[in-house]
């Protein structure tokens, strides 16, 4: 069987499908006929794929019934190394206050369309304000997820802090000579 290699910069219902298609040649199944269900988790002993997805035949689409397709979603995490970044996915914060607000830099980064559907949403947390802050976050994916699975680790860096927001008076009080200590008084 060959190697399919997705285009993960696709919406997620069209990587599956992509995929639909790929392993079934000379068919061409899309949203216009089929609809996709909510991915599960694959259970019992030994599954053939990590999740399981039910395709069901739209109506009037020339098709009927329903198919389950088995496949394996993929973990956020590995397309940090997919991407050719070693070590940490790291993302500057700048305004960022949510994850959301991260996801147009991390697609870009990782070359994947991570959208509101595949992952959950949470706020990023304070920051102390000191020089050279970084924070780990953990971005969840969503459970019902055609793609992803698990988490994606986001290594944020502050920006730098302006020093004219550290030193605000800037006219200094001096330099003055020490005091010459006063003479002890005689016995």
């Amino acid at each position: 069987m060959a190697l399919h290699v997705s285009d993960f910069k696709k919406a997620p219902k069209e990587i599956i499908f992509d995929l639909i298609n790929f392993d079934n040649p000379g068919k061409t199944i899309s949203s216009t006929v089929m609809g996709l269900g909510v991915p599960q988790a694959a259970t019992g002993q030994n599954p053939v794929a990590n999740t399981t997805l039910e395709v069901s035949a739209l109506p009037n689409s020339g098709y009927t019934g329903e198919v389950a397709v088995n496949y394996n979603r993929l973990a956020l995490d590995g397309f940090i190394a997919a991407a050719g970044i070693t070590g940490a996915l790291e993302i500057p914060v700048g305004d960022a206050a949510k994850f959301a607000d991260l996801i147009d830099e991390i697609n870009t980064a990782l070359g994947i369309n991570l959208t509101a559907d595949d992952y959950i949403d949470g706020d990023i947390g304070d920051w102390e304000g000191t020089p050279n802050e970084t924070k780990i976050i953990q971005i969840p994916a969503d459970a019902d997820s055609y793609v992803f699975l698990e988490s994606l680790s986001v290594t944020l860096t502050a920006e730098d802090i302006p020093l004219s927001d550290v030193i605000t008076v800037t006219t200094l009080s001096g330099l003055n000579y020490p005091t010459a200590p006063a003479p002890a008084p005689v016995q």
